[in-house]
């Protein structure tokens, strides 16, 4: 009998170990799979934040176009007011997204290259600087519904927008000879020589 029962101990060690060493294998397995998984999903989110927030500064730069439609689509502008000065956007380069569920933070480096604001002397027109400037700004970008793209969620932190108010008949220039067309020019011959 004591032979039976170590040979039984014996067995039932022999039979734990080797379950136990089988049932960690796939455990193992099954959460280096999660964390692929979690990992895949994180990253294809940083990408469709960074999309989007390409999007949104193609359509508010110098040399973009944007509607009403498009800019929506990119855009949750809820209870925005105008901000002045705007700057007219050459360049960008998304530095950073993190992202938490529904919502994001990136920060992107951009190139302005002029300020406008309204003119001191008459407010019916617009008073503009040619004024190179590299800044980097923060942004917020958050989605109403898991399935539902990521907007940018008004103004950076910084309060910097961007834009153009009037056209250069409108426009008092500093210095003199500088325009919304030198600046375009400008912005283009940049974004050629970044690519």
């Amino acid at each position: 009998m004591r032979a039976s029962r170590a040979w039984a101990a014996l067995v039932l060690a022999a039979l734990l170990a080797a379950c136990g060493g089988a049932g960690d294998r796939p455990a193992d397995a099954a959460g280096d799979a999660s964390a692929a998984d979690t990992s895949a999903v994180v990253q294809a989110r940083d990408s469709a934040v960074r999309a989007q927030l390409d999007r949104y500064l193609e359509q508010m730069s110098v040399t973009g176009t944007s509607d009403v439609a498009s800019l929506e689509a990119v855009f949750d502008c809820s209870n925005q007011q105008q901000v002045l000065p705007v700057y007219a956007l050459a360049r960008w380069r998304v530095l950073d997204v993190t992202v938490r569920g529904d919502s994001a933070d990136a920060a992107v480096e951009v190139l302005t290259l002029a300020e406008q604001s309204r003119s001191p002397a008459d407010p019916r027109r617009w008073a503009a600087t040619l004024r190179p400037a590299l800044d980097t700004l923060h942004y917020t970008l958050g989605r109403p519904a898991p399935t539902s793209a990521y907007k940018v969620c008004g103004l950076p932190k910084e309060g910097v927008d961007f834009g153009q108010y009037g056209a250069d008949g409108e426009t008092d220039w500093t210095p003199r000879g500088a325009s919304w067309d030198r600046v375009r020019a400008m912005a283009d011959s940049i974004r050629r020589a970044a690519s």
